[in-house]
């Protein structure tokens, strides 16, 4: 079986976007493609905390409804984490993991019209 490349469109997480984080990191690394940095959250020291990472889509200052279809992670520690769409109101889930081992992860869903997403995550692969 075949294999067909996918061409994106755009990376829409990048410096404009709105960035939160429930347990502090320099959430600037999240757009980073740099393989040797990445985000650490502080005062989560127990596989219990759950941590919340908002990003708000943002184009000169104002915001923007995205269709996104896939979401990349790299240079992770995650293990159990969920990725959720803003609607409007509330967050509707989108996917989770559970047992994941690697660091990098490509995940490919439902097109989904949205001006934000949470990814929540409460277990890492090591300390």
């Amino acid at each position: 079986m075949a294999i067909e490349p996918r061409i994106y469109t755009r990376n829409y997480v990048d410096a404009d976007c709105s960035f939160t984080s429930s347990h502090g990191g320099v959430t600037a690394n999240l757009f980073d493609r740099n393989t040797v940095t990445r985000m650490v959250t502080t005062g989560a020291n127990n596989d219990a905390t759950i941590i919340s990472l908002y990003i708000n889509f943002i184009e000169n200052g104002v915001p923007q409804t995205r269709t996104i279809d896939t979401m990349f992670l790299l240079n992770h520690n995650l293990k159990n984490w969920a990725y959720y769409s803003y609607n409007g109101a509330t967050y509707d889930l989108l996917s989770t993991h559970t047992g994941y081992v690697g660091t990098n992860s490509i995940e490919t869903f439902t097109p989904v019209a949205t001006t934000g997403i949470l990814l929540q995550c409460d277990v890492t692969q090591s300390a």
